[in-house]
């Protein structure tokens, strides 16, 4: 994994950050501020300073994944609901909370995808889409989708087209930043470089603009 910092680890629980990952949402520091200690030397992650329980459900609302842990004490685990989910993040990113499957790394189970085409981190969101004044809405009309039940329980694995769409394949429901459902597949394709006009489905805008992954 890239820019991985060591894990903080008590008797019940390691917990791990990648910080290339991280976009700052501050949910740790909010959430647990005697435990997750920006700018302190030797270490900012103080896992021994609170329940266990509790730290899991702090861990667990990291929206980018940046968070992750591991239970040594046999205790709850991260679960998701029976159909992955993909939440659109207005003006932002889009969120995804599923058995993720990536070329990357090993699987996953929460990232932040970018979907304005100026990350220098692609697939992930760096925020740049802040500078770049991105405009994309999270709460669109419903769209057309299909039934994903026989495919209940099955990973949802993500692939980067070359200079291309974010590919999902599995079953996957798209929401609104609400919660709202939008609609629901089997396999579709994410606009990933900023201008799609079907937002947040690819429409082949990438090649109009000659969008490149590598900048």
């Amino acid at each position: 994994m890239p820019n991985k910092q060591p894990s903080n680890e008590t008797d019940k629980i390691k917990v791990d950050y990648i910080a290339k990952r991280c976009i700052h949402s501050r949910k740790c520091v909010l959430g647990l501020p005697n435990v997750f200690k920006p700018g302190v030397k030797g270490g900012w992650i103080l896992a021994e300073n609170a329940d266990v329980e509790e730290l899991v459900d702090v861990i667990k609302s990291c929206p980018s994944g940046a968070l992750t842990f591991e239970r040594l004490d046999n205790g709850r685990v991260e679960t998701h609901n029976s159909i992955p989910t993909v939440r659109l993040w207005e003006n932002g990113p889009i969120e995804i909370r599923a058995d993720i499957s990536m070329s990357d790394d090993a699987t996953k189970s929460r990232a932040l995808l970018c979907r304005c085409g100026k990350s220098k981190n692609k697939p992930y969101c760096d925020n740049s889409h802040i500078d770049a004044d991105f405009k994309a809405t999270a709460d669109p009309k419903s769209l057309k989708g299909e039934a994903v039940e026989d495919l209940l329980g099955k990973p949802l694995n993500i692939a980067e087209a070359p200079n291309g769409p974010i590919i999902l394949e599995g079953p996957v429901e798209i929401i609104a930043s609400s919660g709202r459902s939008l609609a629901k597949h089997t396999k579709t394709a994410l606009c990933r470089c900023g201008a799609s006009k079907n937002k947040p489905y690819c429409d082949g805008s990438h090649a109009k603009i000659d969008f490149n992954t590598a900048s």
